[in-house]
């Protein structure tokens, strides 16, 4: 597989598919590429889907949005419930010391350990984790990450779609179904039988697949024939909600075909990542950081209720790992007040979706404090650059010594023999 530089893209006027995950999973894609799937992140809580896709980040700044999202996920109010079990050995040691020392070294714990944690949790009233640990969690988990990518042209059609468009194709969809879903929805919320769920489940898909063909038989009539076959359309059949929107950049998934099942990406279409022969995530989203698009700042929120955490965490990767817990405090303390005055401004003013300035004066001042904690090097890159041009000056003075030295020698050499031959 292809292995590309991001210093080497030229993403002016061209749409690429970032798609994230762990590196063991690389010679896997070598041999199937991206297939539309409903993965194991598709259902419960984080959403329930019907038709399978590939879910991929629009662009550099879809892809910050992304991390962004994922950033704000472990300091949220309940966390730890979410992510505990998959993502065991990424969390701080305060959380392992409530599972038995003979097993913290497990990558994976049975249903009892983890539950057994969760209720020491509970006890304790440990719901999520301070932003440095966030941060922390972020960085061990991204590093063992890696990002493929792919061309991710739109499909073109006749006609755009208008946003009176669109109220018109939500208004097609038929009232009795979405009160059926709706009914489906609370019965599968209160059902613990794993059985009857997926009965339910799959019930609620063809309800949900039905939702789509009411719509799409209005989208279909508006947008007209498709000019270009690109490998998404800029439309978002979430079946969370039923709705017809516009594609996030952060969520951005791969067109759904007439067979109800989105776009595959051959392997042949998939290339590598990297940067300097480096794959790893948290190296990669650096990159895309110095190369994103600064005339649309607001991208890096993942939603419109984020505060941007980028800034926060590429920041951190230049502390020392053995901060003062002091210091933790101190970031983390600022970083909370910082995030619930921009979430509560947002909520505020609904639709906003500009920078507000109390997020860039917030921003700078948060990033001072945490380079207060940064560990000064024991020669600076300015003095090493004095030091070699100081050497370099004194190596020239040196030959130059060398040369008049030598040159003086034998003039005085010279003089010598020609007296001696008068």
């Amino acid at each position: 597989m292809e292995n590309v530089d991001i210093e080497n893209l030229d993403f002016k006027g061209k749409n690429y598919g970032f798609h994230f995950t762990p590196q063991i999973n690389e010679s896997g894609f070598e041999g199937t590429g991206l297939e539309a799937r409903i993965g194991a992140n598709s259902s419960g809580k984080l959403g329930k889907e019907a038709i399978p896709k590939v879910f991929f980040s629009n662009g550099i700044n879809g892809a910050l949005m992304t991390f962004n999202r994922m950033a704000n996920i472990p300091p949220a109010k309940g966390s730890i419930a979410i992510i505990v079990k998959d993502y065991y050995r990424y969390l701080p040691d305060r959380i392992k010391s409530f599972v038995p020392e003979d097993k913290r070294n497990l990558e994976s714990l049975t249903d009892e350990d983890i539950q057994l944690l969760m209720e020491r949790l509970d006890e304790e009233e440990i719901y999520e984790l301070d932003y440095c640990e966030s941060f922390e969690f972020m960085r061990d988990f991204m590093s063992e990450n890696m990002y493929f990518f792919f061309d991710a042209e739109p499909s073109r059609y006749q006609n755009e779609l208008t946003s009176t468009d669109i109220e018109e194709i939500n208004a097609a969809r038929n009232p009795e179904t979405l009160a059926q879903i709706d009914a489906l929805d609370a019965r599968i919320d209160a059902c613990e039988d794993k059985e009857e769920i997926a009965r339910l489940n799959r019930e609620r898909q063809i309800l949900s697949r039905e939702v789509r063909r009411q719509c799409m038989e209005v989208a279909s009539q508006k947008r007209g024939a498709k000019l270009f076959d690109g490998f998404f359309d800029i439309e978002d059949y979430n079946e969370e909600h039923c709705e017809f929107l516009v594609q996030p950049l952060n969520n951005t998934h791969s067109a759904i075909k007439d067979n109800g099942i989105g776009k595959d990406v051959p392997a042949e279409q998939l290339r590598k990542l990297s940067t300097r022969g480096r794959i790893d995530a948290v190296t990669l989203i650096s990159k895309m950081f110095e190369q994103r698009d600064s005339t649309s700042e607001y991208a890096m929120r993942g939603k419109k209720y984020d505060a941007r955490l980028i800034e926060f965490f590429l920041e951190y990767l230049k502390l020392p790992r053995d901060l003062s817990q002091d210091a933790r405090d101190s970031i983390s303390s600022k970083i909370t007040a910082h995030t619930k005055t921009v979430r509560g401004i947002l909520k505020q003013r609904k639709g906003f979706t500009g920078i507000l300035p109390e997020e860039e004066s917030g921003i700078e001042d948060i990033l001072c404090e945490m380079r207060k904690y940064r560990e000064e090097p024991l020669i600076s890159m300015g003095s090493v650059n004095e030091f070699a041009n100081e050497i370099s000056v004194n190596q020239e003075n040196e030959n130059a010594s060398e040369a008049i030295d030598s040159l003086v020698s034998a003039r005085e050499q010279n003089q010598i023999q020609n007296q001696e031959q008068k």
